[in-house]
């Protein structure tokens, strides 16, 4: 509550300053690999960010160890252990993604790998999808080294 101070009262009653708001989950500032909801696309998944969707990485996530590697990025859906194997599908332009929405178990712990060419636009209301935004160039993949010296593990997870 306000008081003549101009700051929010405290629970003794005495002036206190406003309390700081919670930091959210700032996106970062570099190519990443990151999770879109279920039904959006990677265009859309990627435009909070401020970088474009790239799918030229995306046709790269033809395995499942690969899968699993990059199954802990930004949103996740899922795990890498909640991923248990590879599932077929007829949807190169959506791949790789998660079929995390269908209401049917067995799907939802399959990696539904890149089989074609990915684009940035294709969605469906049952899969997440996995996005990589941002340009995959020399800058970001030496900045993508530099990390992973830093702590593979997160670097694992951001860029592939």
């Amino acid at each position: 509550e306000s008081t003549s101070c101009g700051v929010v009262q405290n629970a003794a009653g005495t002036c206190a300053p406003t309390p700081a708001p919670s930091p959210s989950a700032a996106a970062p500032d570099h190519p990443h690999w990151r999770w879109g909801a279920a039904g959006q696309s990677c265009d859309q998944a990627c435009a909070p960010t401020g970088l474009a969707c790239n799918a030229q990485p995306m046709a790269t996530v033809t395995t499942l160890t690969r899968f699993r590697a990059l199954a802990g990025a930004i949103n996740s859906p899922t795990t890498p252990d909640g991923i248990t194997g590879v599932g077929g599908h007829t949807a190169p332009d959506q791949a790789p993604f998660s079929d995390i929405g269908s209401g049917n178990g067995e799907y939802d712990q399959l990696a539904f790998l890149a089989t074609g060419t990915p684009t940035c636009a294709g969605a469906h209301s049952n899969r997440a999808r996995l996005c990589y935004c941002g340009a995959f160039d020399d800058t970001s993949i030496v900045t993508a080294r530099d990390a992973w010296l830093a702590d593979a593990t997160a670097a694992e997870a951001a860029y592939g």
